[in-house]
């Protein structure tokens, strides 16, 4: 899933959810063409459920 697009046309967070429902989001480093991922953690449930269920209805 990504989100709208930003400056230069790229996604500014990208998420995807593994084979085991762990949930990852990257994250545009400002400007840059480059991409940071991670889990989302404990304290992110909200969007751990949102993506989630995004991802399951696809």
């Amino acid at each position: 899933m990504i989100s709208t697009y930003g400056q230069g046309g790229l996604p500014k967070y990208v998420w995807a959810v593994d084979g085991d429902g762990h949930v990852y989001e990257a994250k545009r480093d400002g400007n840059s063409l480059n991409y940071h991922g991670y889990e989302l953690g404990e304290d992110e449930n909200a969007m751990k459920q949102l993506v989630t269920k995004e991802w399951l209805s696809r």
